[in-house]
């Protein structure tokens, strides 16, 4: 049930089926940059991406009336909420967090009633927020990294879709999700 696929979110016409979009973007152009140097020093891939193409894309092709959440650095988080809401998305929270040890970040949470209580670490944050769904949901990840939030949302118990532009990334994202194909709740 749970997936990986190595895709750029600029590729996406559309995104697959899922219940809740769950992501980390780029925080700002300066990490944009730094992704697009790793992406050609991994893969050779060049590209020319930028912060708002992505969060544009992002906010086009997330559904207004489905869970949308962004987890994103306490300092940039008020470029992404413009961007977002004026493809129809409605900014119903903003929870603060620890990320790393000198990092705080805040999840943004669009078109539900339900977030993370302020203060838990961002693996928490995911696990409480998804845990307060009565169902099985189905979380789609568009910038799937190592896989730290396919991690959070299996061992929730859910199903997850996550995915990834660089290759050796993805390739670190695929193996969790092969290693974790059920869910630990309920299989």
């Amino acid at each position: 049930m749970n997936k990986a696929e190595c895709k750029s979110i600029l590729d996406y016409k559309q995104f697959p089926t899922y219940d809740i979009l769950w992501c980390d973007p780029p925080w700002e152009e300066r990490m944009t940059k730094w992704f697009r140097t790793k992406l050609t020093k991994d893969a050779g891939i060049k590209t020319d991406f930028t912060f708002e193409q992505i969060i544009d894309k992002l906010g086009e092709l997330a559904n207004p009336s489905k869970p949308l959440y962004v987890e994103y650095d306490i300092k940039y988080y008020m470029n992404v909420i413009p961007r977002l809401v004026k493809h129809g998305h409605n900014l119903v929270n903003i929870s603060e967090h620890p990320l790393y040890q000198n990092s705080r970040c805040v999840v943004l949470a669009f078109n539900t009633d339900k977030f993370p209580a302020n203060e838990t670490d961002g693996v928490t944050a995911i696990i409480e927020t998804l845990n307060q769904f009565p169902t099985k949901q189905l979380v789609f990840d568009p910038f799937a990294g190592l896989g730290v939030t396919a991690k959070a949302v299996i061992n929730a118990g859910h199903y997850y879709h996550g995915s990834e532009i660089n290759p050796s990334r993805f390739q670190k994202l695929k193996a969790v999700t092969e290693q974790n194909g059920h869910n630990k709740k309920g299989q």
